[in-house]
Protein backbone atom coordinates (compact mmCIF):
# COMPACT_ATOMS: atom_id res chain seq x y z
CA UNK A 1 0.00 0.00 0.00
CA UNK A 2 2.94 2.02 -0.68
CA UNK A 3 1.78 3.78 -3.90
CA UNK A 4 0.07 7.03 -3.94
CA UNK A 5 -2.40 6.18 -6.41
CA UNK A 6 -5.94 8.15 -6.43
CA UNK A 7 -8.35 7.45 -9.09
CA UNK A 8 -11.34 9.29 -9.46
CA UNK A 9 -13.12 8.15 -12.46
CA UNK A 10 -14.85 9.55 -15.10
CA UNK A 11 -18.14 7.20 -16.16
CA UNK A 12 -19.77 7.56 -19.16
CA UNK A 13 -23.86 7.79 -19.13
CA UNK A 14 -23.95 4.89 -21.16
CA UNK A 15 -22.16 2.58 -18.83
CA UNK A 16 -21.86 3.59 -15.69
CA UNK A 17 -24.90 5.86 -15.07
CA UNK A 18 -26.06 4.28 -11.47
CA UNK A 19 -22.37 4.36 -10.47
CA UNK A 20 -21.88 8.43 -11.22
CA UNK A 21 -23.37 10.26 -8.33
CA UNK A 22 -21.17 8.07 -6.00
CA UNK A 23 -18.41 8.23 -8.19
CA UNK A 24 -18.84 11.83 -8.23
CA UNK A 25 -15.60 14.06 -7.43
CA UNK A 26 -16.74 16.16 -4.82
CA UNK A 27 -18.42 13.36 -3.13
CA UNK A 28 -15.13 11.61 -2.96
CA UNK A 29 -13.00 14.80 -2.03
CA UNK A 30 -14.75 15.46 0.73
CA UNK A 31 -14.94 12.24 1.96
CA UNK A 32 -10.94 12.08 1.90
CA UNK A 33 -10.35 14.99 3.25
CA UNK A 34 -12.91 14.16 6.13
CA UNK A 35 -11.29 11.13 6.96
CA UNK A 36 -7.59 12.11 6.80
CA UNK A 37 -8.55 14.94 8.90
CA UNK A 38 -10.36 12.90 11.82
CA UNK A 39 -8.15 9.59 11.75
CA UNK A 40 -4.89 9.99 10.39
CA UNK A 41 -2.33 10.36 13.04
CA UNK A 42 -0.06 12.76 11.38
CA UNK A 43 -2.50 15.10 10.22
CA UNK A 44 -1.71 17.88 13.14
CA UNK A 45 2.02 17.27 12.84
CA UNK A 46 1.60 18.07 9.36
CA UNK A 47 -0.95 20.61 9.14
CA UNK A 48 1.02 22.74 11.93
CA UNK A 49 0.02 26.30 12.94
CA UNK A 50 2.66 27.66 10.67
CA UNK A 51 1.05 26.02 7.57
CA UNK A 52 -3.24 26.03 8.90
CA UNK A 53 -3.68 29.23 6.78
CA UNK A 54 -1.71 27.80 4.13
CA UNK A 55 -3.02 24.24 3.66
CA UNK A 56 -6.51 25.18 4.05
CA UNK A 57 -6.59 27.62 1.17
CA UNK A 58 -4.43 25.01 -0.39
CA UNK A 59 -7.69 22.59 -0.09
CA UNK A 60 -10.52 25.03 -0.85
CA UNK A 61 -9.13 25.74 -4.01
CA UNK A 62 -8.68 21.97 -4.91
CA UNK A 63 -12.59 21.58 -3.79
CA UNK A 64 -13.77 24.27 -5.92
CA UNK A 65 -11.78 22.27 -9.14
CA UNK A 66 -13.46 19.18 -7.91
CA UNK A 67 -17.01 20.53 -8.13
CA UNK A 68 -16.49 20.46 -12.12
CA UNK A 69 -13.51 17.68 -12.24
CA UNK A 70 -13.79 14.67 -14.57
CA UNK A 71 -11.79 12.11 -15.34
CA UNK A 72 -7.61 13.17 -15.54
CA UNK A 73 -8.30 16.78 -13.58
CA UNK A 74 -9.80 15.08 -11.00
CA UNK A 75 -7.03 12.16 -10.71
CA UNK A 76 -4.70 14.89 -9.99
CA UNK A 77 -6.13 16.76 -8.17
CA UNK A 78 -6.62 14.21 -5.60
CA UNK A 79 -2.87 12.87 -5.85
CA UNK A 80 -1.93 16.38 -4.91
CA UNK A 81 -3.90 16.95 -1.87
CA UNK A 82 -2.51 13.52 -0.60
CA UNK A 83 1.04 14.04 -1.74
CA UNK A 84 0.70 17.16 0.95
CA UNK A 85 1.55 14.98 3.71
CA UNK A 86 4.72 12.97 2.16
CA UNK A 87 3.81 9.86 3.61
CA UNK A 88 3.64 6.53 1.35
CA UNK A 89 1.64 5.28 4.04
CA UNK A 90 -1.41 7.69 2.91
CA UNK A 91 -2.87 6.39 0.03
CA UNK A 92 -6.01 5.82 -2.34
CA UNK A 93 -5.91 3.20 -4.41
CA UNK A 94 -7.99 1.23 -6.79
CA UNK A 95 -10.03 -1.46 -5.83
CA UNK A 96 -9.11 -4.59 -8.36
CA UNK A 97 -11.64 -6.81 -7.24
CA UNK A 98 -14.47 -4.78 -8.30
CA UNK A 99 -14.81 -5.54 -12.34
CA UNK A 100 -12.89 -1.81 -12.66
CA UNK A 101 -9.98 -2.49 -15.62
CA UNK A 102 -13.18 -0.83 -17.78
CA UNK A 103 -12.96 2.26 -15.32
CA UNK A 104 -9.09 2.43 -15.39
CA UNK A 105 -9.04 2.49 -18.97
CA UNK A 106 -11.61 5.16 -19.23
CA UNK A 107 -9.08 6.78 -16.65
CA UNK A 108 -6.12 6.49 -18.78
CA UNK A 109 -7.32 6.74 -22.09
CA UNK A 110 -6.27 10.35 -23.34
CA UNK A 111 -2.29 9.59 -22.21
CA UNK A 112 -0.24 10.37 -24.25
CA UNK A 113 0.71 8.31 -27.35
CA UNK A 114 2.39 7.04 -30.40
CA UNK A 115 1.50 4.94 -33.40
CA UNK A 116 3.85 2.35 -34.02
CA UNK A 117 4.31 -0.79 -36.19
CA UNK A 118 5.68 -3.18 -33.77
CA UNK A 119 6.81 -5.77 -36.43
CA UNK A 120 8.36 -3.10 -38.35
CA UNK A 121 10.18 -2.11 -35.40
CA UNK A 122 11.56 -5.67 -34.60
CA UNK A 123 12.33 -6.16 -38.46
CA UNK A 124 14.51 -3.30 -38.57
CA UNK A 125 16.37 -3.40 -34.72
CA UNK A 126 16.98 -6.91 -35.59
CA UNK A 127 19.25 -5.49 -38.39
CA UNK A 128 22.90 -5.09 -37.90
CA UNK A 129 23.35 -1.69 -35.45
CA UNK A 130 23.18 1.15 -37.12
CA UNK A 131 24.53 4.20 -36.12
CA UNK A 132 22.22 5.15 -33.53
CA UNK A 133 22.62 5.95 -29.53
CA UNK A 134 22.67 2.46 -27.70
CA UNK A 135 19.33 3.65 -25.82
CA UNK A 136 17.47 3.24 -29.11
CA UNK A 137 15.83 0.12 -29.10
CA UNK A 138 13.66 -2.91 -27.96
CA UNK A 139 13.81 -2.98 -24.03
CA UNK A 140 11.71 -5.53 -21.27
CA UNK A 141 11.37 -4.61 -17.78
CA UNK A 142 13.16 -7.38 -15.59
CA UNK A 143 9.72 -8.71 -14.10
CA UNK A 144 8.52 -9.22 -17.65
CA UNK A 145 5.38 -7.08 -17.09
CA UNK A 146 6.76 -4.21 -19.51
CA UNK A 147 8.50 -3.93 -22.98
CA UNK A 148 8.56 -0.65 -24.34
CA UNK A 149 10.33 0.84 -27.62
CA UNK A 150 12.60 3.34 -27.31
CA UNK A 151 12.50 5.92 -30.41
CA UNK A 152 14.01 9.55 -30.70
CA UNK A 153 11.34 12.08 -31.12
CA UNK A 154 11.36 13.84 -34.29
CA UNK A 155 13.34 16.99 -34.50
CA UNK A 156 14.22 16.60 -30.69
CA UNK A 157 17.41 15.02 -28.38
CA UNK A 158 14.75 13.55 -26.28
CA UNK A 159 13.80 9.84 -26.56
CA UNK A 160 10.20 7.84 -25.75
CA UNK A 161 9.87 4.76 -23.99
CA UNK A 162 6.48 3.58 -26.31
CA UNK A 163 4.63 1.11 -24.92
CA UNK A 164 4.41 -2.34 -26.70
CA UNK A 165 3.27 -5.24 -24.28
CA UNK A 166 1.92 -3.92 -21.23
CA UNK A 167 -1.25 -5.30 -18.41
CA UNK A 168 -3.65 -3.58 -21.43
CA UNK A 169 -5.81 -1.89 -18.19
CA UNK A 170 -3.74 0.28 -16.45
CA UNK A 171 -0.92 0.96 -19.50
CA UNK A 172 -2.23 0.57 -23.60
CA UNK A 173 0.13 -0.32 -26.46
CA UNK A 174 1.23 2.86 -28.04
CA UNK A 175 0.95 4.99 -24.72
CA UNK A 176 4.17 6.90 -24.21
CA UNK A 177 5.83 5.28 -20.15
CA UNK A 178 8.95 7.40 -20.21
CA UNK A 179 10.74 10.22 -21.35
CA UNK A 180 14.77 10.70 -21.67
CA UNK A 181 16.86 13.21 -22.18
CA UNK A 182 20.62 13.92 -22.21
CA UNK A 183 21.94 15.99 -20.00
CA UNK A 184 25.93 16.29 -19.84
CA UNK A 185 28.85 13.75 -19.71
CA UNK A 186 26.98 11.44 -21.67
CA UNK A 187 24.44 11.00 -18.57
CA UNK A 188 20.28 10.91 -18.74
CA UNK A 189 17.35 12.47 -17.20
CA UNK A 190 13.77 10.53 -17.08
CA UNK A 191 10.44 11.53 -16.71
CA UNK A 192 9.10 8.32 -15.83
CA UNK A 193 5.04 7.26 -15.39
CA UNK A 194 4.42 4.88 -12.42
CA UNK A 195 1.97 1.91 -12.98
CA UNK A 196 -1.18 4.76 -12.09
CA UNK A 197 0.76 7.02 -14.56
CA UNK A 198 2.03 9.42 -11.64
CA UNK A 199 5.17 11.40 -12.64
CA UNK A 200 8.84 10.36 -10.97
CA UNK A 201 11.70 12.26 -12.09
CA UNK A 202 14.89 10.69 -12.05
CA UNK A 203 18.69 10.09 -13.77
CA UNK A 204 19.29 6.78 -15.25
CA UNK A 205 22.09 4.25 -15.71
CA UNK A 206 22.82 3.35 -18.72
CA UNK A 207 25.13 -0.10 -19.23
CA UNK A 208 25.75 -0.18 -23.16
CA UNK A 209 28.53 -3.15 -23.10
CA UNK A 210 25.93 -5.55 -20.43
CA UNK A 211 22.92 -4.01 -22.11
CA UNK A 212 21.03 -2.49 -18.91
CA UNK A 213 19.21 0.52 -18.08
CA UNK A 214 17.95 1.31 -14.69
CA UNK A 215 15.71 4.01 -13.75
CA UNK A 216 12.82 4.84 -11.02
CA UNK A 217 13.61 1.80 -8.70
CA UNK A 218 13.23 -0.77 -12.34
CA UNK A 219 15.81 -2.30 -14.32
CA UNK A 220 15.41 -3.24 -17.73
CA UNK A 221 17.36 -5.52 -20.36
CA UNK A 222 18.36 -4.55 -23.90
CA UNK A 223 16.47 -7.41 -26.44
CA UNK A 224 16.96 -5.68 -29.38
CA UNK A 225 19.40 -4.59 -31.13
CA UNK A 226 21.83 -7.12 -28.87
CA UNK A 227 23.99 -6.58 -27.12
CA UNK A 228 27.27 -8.96 -26.45
CA UNK A 229 27.65 -10.08 -22.87
CA UNK A 230 24.29 -8.74 -21.95
CA UNK A 231 22.48 -10.91 -19.78
CA UNK A 232 19.51 -12.93 -20.56
CA UNK A 233 15.87 -11.82 -19.94
CA UNK A 234 15.09 -12.94 -16.19
CA UNK A 235 11.32 -12.51 -15.26
CA UNK A 236 11.62 -13.80 -11.99
CA UNK A 237 15.59 -12.09 -10.97
CA UNK A 238 14.64 -12.33 -7.22
CA UNK A 239 12.77 -15.15 -6.20
CA UNK A 240 9.76 -13.85 -3.70
CA UNK A 241 10.47 -17.14 -1.34
CA UNK A 242 13.10 -19.52 -0.67
CA UNK A 243 15.77 -20.83 1.69
CA UNK A 244 19.33 -22.72 0.26
CA UNK A 245 22.38 -24.19 0.90
CA UNK A 246 25.00 -21.60 -0.84
CA UNK A 247 28.00 -23.86 0.51
CA UNK A 248 28.84 -25.80 3.51
CA UNK A 249 29.04 -22.50 5.33
CA UNK A 250 26.49 -20.22 4.22
CA UNK A 251 22.78 -20.46 4.20
CA UNK A 252 20.11 -18.38 2.46
CA UNK A 253 16.50 -16.57 2.96
CA UNK A 254 14.96 -15.11 0.74
CA UNK A 255 11.47 -13.56 1.87
CA UNK A 256 9.64 -10.92 -0.21
CA UNK A 257 7.09 -9.78 1.91
CA UNK A 258 5.53 -9.80 5.15
CA UNK A 259 1.92 -9.33 4.14
CA UNK A 260 -0.16 -11.25 6.41
CA UNK A 261 -1.11 -13.87 3.50
CA UNK A 262 2.73 -15.23 3.97
CA UNK A 263 2.80 -16.01 7.66
CA UNK A 264 2.30 -19.62 7.30
CA UNK A 265 4.85 -20.15 3.91
CA UNK A 266 6.94 -17.96 6.24
CA UNK A 267 6.87 -19.77 9.47
CA UNK A 268 7.42 -23.10 7.49
CA UNK A 269 9.94 -22.07 5.58
CA UNK A 270 12.30 -21.11 8.92
CA UNK A 271 10.87 -24.54 10.69
CA UNK A 272 11.24 -26.95 8.27
CA UNK A 273 14.93 -25.51 7.72
CA UNK A 274 15.73 -24.67 11.27
CA UNK A 275 18.34 -27.35 12.17
CA UNK A 276 20.47 -26.50 9.23
CA UNK A 277 20.25 -22.62 10.00
CA UNK A 278 21.24 -23.44 13.66
CA UNK A 279 23.94 -25.36 12.25
CA UNK A 280 25.80 -23.56 10.01
CA UNK A 281 28.07 -20.32 10.75
CA UNK A 282 26.87 -17.86 8.16
CA UNK A 283 23.03 -16.82 7.14
CA UNK A 284 21.95 -14.31 4.20
CA UNK A 285 18.63 -12.94 4.94
CA UNK A 286 17.46 -11.34 1.61
CA UNK A 287 15.33 -8.36 2.41
CA UNK A 288 15.42 -6.73 -1.07
CA UNK A 289 12.17 -5.33 -2.77
CA UNK A 290 9.94 -6.49 0.85
CA UNK A 291 7.24 -3.55 0.85
CA UNK A 292 6.22 -4.82 4.36
CA UNK A 293 2.99 -6.38 5.59
CA UNK A 294 2.73 -7.21 9.39
CA UNK A 295 5.38 -7.61 12.24
CA UNK A 296 4.07 -10.77 13.04
CA UNK A 297 4.98 -12.30 10.06
CA UNK A 298 8.50 -11.96 11.00
CA UNK A 299 8.16 -13.56 14.43
CA UNK A 300 10.36 -16.49 13.66
CA UNK A 301 12.73 -14.81 12.11
CA UNK A 302 13.75 -12.94 15.69
CA UNK A 303 15.00 -15.60 17.68
CA UNK A 304 17.95 -16.31 14.99
CA UNK A 305 19.06 -13.00 15.34
CA UNK A 306 18.66 -12.24 19.17
CA UNK A 307 22.42 -11.72 20.53
CA UNK A 308 20.71 -9.79 23.38
CA UNK A 309 17.39 -7.59 24.34
CA UNK A 310 16.21 -5.83 21.66
CA UNK A 311 14.33 -2.42 22.16
CA UNK A 312 11.64 -1.24 19.74
CA UNK A 313 9.83 2.15 19.90
CA UNK A 314 6.47 2.28 20.85
CA UNK A 315 3.70 3.79 18.93
CA UNK A 316 0.61 6.33 19.91
CA UNK A 317 -2.36 5.11 18.25
CA UNK A 318 -5.11 7.51 17.57
CA UNK A 319 -8.33 5.95 18.83
CA UNK A 320 -10.72 7.48 16.28
CA UNK A 321 -14.06 5.29 16.23
CA UNK A 322 -13.18 5.26 12.50
CA UNK A 323 -9.97 3.47 13.83
CA UNK A 324 -11.12 1.31 16.58
CA UNK A 325 -13.36 -0.23 14.20
CA UNK A 326 -10.21 -1.47 11.37
CA UNK A 327 -8.90 -3.51 14.29
CA UNK A 328 -12.05 -4.92 15.25
CA UNK A 329 -12.06 -6.13 11.55
CA UNK A 330 -8.80 -7.50 11.92
CA UNK A 331 -10.77 -10.63 14.30
CA UNK A 332 -12.67 -12.01 11.11
CA UNK A 333 -8.86 -12.39 9.97
CA UNK A 334 -8.51 -16.05 9.22
CA UNK A 335 -4.93 -15.37 8.70
CA UNK A 336 -4.27 -14.75 12.37
CA UNK A 337 -4.26 -17.89 14.83
CA UNK A 338 -6.28 -17.46 18.25
CA UNK A 339 -3.34 -16.06 20.51
CA UNK A 340 -3.24 -13.22 17.66
CA UNK A 341 -6.62 -12.63 18.32
CA UNK A 342 -6.58 -12.16 21.83
CA UNK A 343 -4.13 -9.71 22.10
CA UNK A 344 -5.83 -7.67 18.85
CA UNK A 345 -8.96 -7.91 21.61
CA UNK A 346 -7.16 -6.25 24.35
CA UNK A 347 -5.79 -3.75 22.04
CA UNK A 348 -9.59 -2.92 21.29
CA UNK A 349 -10.76 -2.15 25.12
CA UNK A 350 -7.46 -0.43 25.73
CA UNK A 351 -8.41 1.75 22.79
CA UNK A 352 -12.03 1.94 23.85
CA UNK A 353 -11.23 3.29 26.87
CA UNK A 354 -8.92 5.90 25.25
CA UNK A 355 -11.70 7.10 22.62
CA UNK A 356 -10.69 10.00 20.55
CA UNK A 357 -7.55 10.57 22.26
CA UNK A 358 -4.49 8.84 21.73
CA UNK A 359 -3.05 4.77 23.45
CA UNK A 360 0.68 5.87 24.03
CA UNK A 361 2.31 1.82 24.28
CA UNK A 362 5.76 1.90 25.80
CA UNK A 363 8.82 0.54 24.34
CA UNK A 364 8.94 -3.13 23.30
CA UNK A 365 11.91 -5.17 24.46
CA UNK A 366 11.88 -8.64 23.32
CA UNK A 367 14.52 -11.08 25.28
CA UNK A 368 14.83 -14.67 24.98
CA UNK A 369 17.02 -17.53 26.94
CA UNK A 370 18.01 -18.75 24.11
CA UNK A 371 20.79 -17.55 22.10
CA UNK A 372 21.95 -19.62 19.37
CA UNK A 373 25.64 -20.71 18.69
CA UNK A 374 24.54 -20.56 14.59
CA UNK A 375 24.57 -18.86 12.34
CA UNK A 376 27.89 -16.96 13.86
CA UNK A 377 27.25 -14.04 11.60
CA UNK A 378 23.92 -12.66 9.57
CA UNK A 379 24.30 -10.63 6.31
CA UNK A 380 20.71 -8.67 5.89
CA UNK A 381 20.79 -7.82 2.52
CA UNK A 382 18.14 -4.48 1.99
CA UNK A 383 17.53 -1.84 -0.66
CA UNK A 384 15.61 1.41 -1.12
CA UNK A 385 12.19 -1.06 -1.90
CA UNK A 386 12.33 -2.22 2.08
CA UNK A 387 9.59 -0.28 3.65
CA UNK A 388 7.13 -0.41 6.63
CA UNK A 389 7.30 -3.63 8.51
CA UNK A 390 10.50 -4.43 6.61
CA UNK A 391 12.19 -1.67 8.38
CA UNK A 392 11.26 -2.45 11.60
CA UNK A 393 12.83 -5.76 11.26
CA UNK A 394 15.48 -3.98 9.82
CA UNK A 395 15.72 -1.56 13.28
CA UNK A 396 15.54 -4.85 15.51
CA UNK A 397 18.02 -6.92 13.36
CA UNK A 398 20.88 -3.71 13.91
CA UNK A 399 20.70 -4.36 17.28
CA UNK A 400 22.23 -7.85 16.89
CA UNK A 401 25.62 -8.67 17.58
CA UNK A 402 25.11 -10.94 14.88
CA UNK A 403 23.92 -9.02 11.91
CA UNK A 404 25.04 -6.73 9.30
CA UNK A 405 23.16 -4.45 7.22
CA UNK A 406 24.33 -4.39 3.65
CA UNK A 407 23.05 -2.89 0.06
CA UNK A 408 21.03 0.21 -0.22
CA UNK A 409 19.47 2.60 2.66
CA UNK A 410 15.69 1.87 3.15
CA UNK A 411 12.71 3.60 1.63
CA UNK A 412 11.64 4.97 4.59
CA UNK A 413 7.93 4.38 5.04
CA UNK A 414 7.90 3.90 8.96
CA UNK A 415 6.76 6.62 11.47
CA UNK A 416 3.51 6.81 10.88
CA UNK A 417 2.45 2.91 11.05
CA UNK A 418 -0.57 0.03 11.52
CA UNK A 419 -2.46 1.12 8.24
CA UNK A 420 -4.84 -2.01 9.56
CA UNK A 421 -6.86 -2.60 6.38
CA UNK A 422 -9.13 -0.30 3.32
CA UNK A 423 -11.55 2.43 3.99
CA UNK A 424 -14.77 3.04 1.88
CA UNK A 425 -15.07 5.81 -0.27
CA UNK A 426 -18.30 6.78 -1.95
CA UNK A 427 -16.68 5.13 -4.63
CA UNK A 428 -16.97 1.65 -4.63
CA UNK A 429 -14.15 1.34 -6.81
CA UNK A 430 -11.73 2.85 -4.31
CA UNK A 431 -10.41 2.01 -0.91
CA UNK A 432 -8.48 4.59 1.56
CA UNK A 433 -5.48 3.55 3.18
CA UNK A 434 -4.45 5.89 6.53
CA UNK A 435 -2.34 4.94 9.11
CA UNK A 436 -4.03 4.42 12.34
CA UNK A 437 -0.17 5.12 14.69
CA UNK A 438 2.78 7.13 15.24
CA UNK A 439 6.46 6.25 16.04
CA UNK A 440 6.92 7.74 19.79
CA UNK A 441 10.39 8.35 18.27
CA UNK A 442 8.85 11.28 16.35
CA UNK A 443 9.20 14.08 16.32
CA UNK A 444 13.21 13.88 17.49
CA UNK A 445 13.94 10.87 15.32
CA UNK A 446 12.07 10.41 12.38
CA UNK A 447 13.01 7.97 9.08
CA UNK A 448 10.45 9.07 7.01
CA UNK A 449 11.58 9.87 3.64
CA UNK A 450 15.29 9.37 4.81
CA UNK A 451 15.31 5.76 5.66
CA UNK A 452 18.01 3.21 7.19
CA UNK A 453 21.50 3.39 5.91
CA UNK A 454 23.10 -0.24 5.75
CA UNK A 455 26.19 -1.07 7.76
CA UNK A 456 28.17 -2.03 4.37
CA UNK A 457 26.86 -0.22 1.00
CA UNK A 458 26.90 -2.76 -2.17
CA UNK A 459 27.54 -0.32 -5.26
CA UNK A 460 25.19 -0.26 -8.13
CA UNK A 461 27.25 -2.02 -10.75
CA UNK A 462 25.28 -4.90 -11.65
CA UNK A 463 27.46 -7.42 -9.65
CA UNK A 464 25.52 -10.46 -7.59
CA UNK A 465 24.88 -9.00 -4.02
CA UNK A 466 24.34 -12.43 -2.79
CA UNK A 467 27.98 -13.68 -3.74
CA UNK A 468 29.56 -10.15 -2.07
CA UNK A 469 27.11 -10.31 0.71
CA UNK A 470 28.60 -14.65 1.60
CA UNK A 471 32.72 -13.39 0.47
CA UNK A 472 32.08 -10.31 3.22
CA UNK A 473 30.53 -12.76 5.60
CA UNK A 474 33.79 -15.08 4.38
CA UNK A 475 36.66 -13.05 4.82
CA UNK A 476 35.20 -10.63 7.60
CA UNK A 477 34.95 -13.44 10.58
Amino acid sequence: MLKRVVLILYFTAAGFAASSQQCDCSNNFDSLVKQVTANYPGFHDKVTAARQASFYKFTDSLRKLATRAENGTCYQLMGEWINFFNDQHLSVVINQDAGSAPFIRSLFSDEEHITINADSLLRYYAQPAPAQNPIEGIWEMEDGNYKVAIIRLPDSNTYAGVVMKSDSVFWLPGQIKFKISPTHNNKYHVVFKKRSHENEVSDIILRPETGILEMSDSRWIKILPATAGQPPVNNSALPPFYFKQLDNQTNVLRISSFALDYKELIDSLISNNLDLITKTPYLILDLRDNLGGFNMSFEKILPILYTNPVVSSGTSILATPENIALYEGMLSDKNILPDGKEKIMTLIQQLKEKKNNYLVEKDEIYKQAHIYKYPEKIAVIMNEKCASATEQLILKAKQSKKCIMMGHRSAGIIDYTNIVGPRELPCSYFQLYCPTAKSNRLPEHPIDNIGIAPDFAILDNGTDWITIAAKHLHNNH
